[in-house]
């Protein structure tokens, strides 16, 4: 399953109904549906009325996080927005690095 198709299948909380929401919830939907164990966390932090930074401290690879941030911003975004995601780590977890972060702007 590609990880842009988790966010459809996923459980979400019923009260996500707007972009902001639907990230600030990634970190609630993924200990939801991954199984026990240290997993890390996806942690939401709004930059701005149309922007956002995603910071994702796990194990799985930075194609993943950016595949699944996309998807819950397009799932949740108003349908005409166009959403970019962006890769802005300087000390990626591909670098060795703790986390990585990511822009979210529509």
């Amino acid at each position: 399953m590609s990880e842009k198709k988790i966010p459809e299948n996923a459980q979400w909380p019923p009260e996500i109904d707007n972009i902001d929401r639907g990230l600030s919830s990634i970190d609630v939907a993924y200990h939801m549906n991954h199984r026990t164990g240290d997993i890390g966390s996806y942690q939401y932090l709004k930059t701005g009325d149309r922007s956002a930074l995603m910071i994702c401290d796990h194990h799985y690879p930075c194609a993943f996080d950016k595949g699944i941030i996309q998807a819950v911003a397009k799932r949740f975004a108003p349908s005409d927005a166009v959403v970019h995601v962006d890769h802005k780590s300087k000390d990626c977890r591909n670098k060795s690095g703790q986390s990585c972060a990511y822009e979210v702007t529509r």
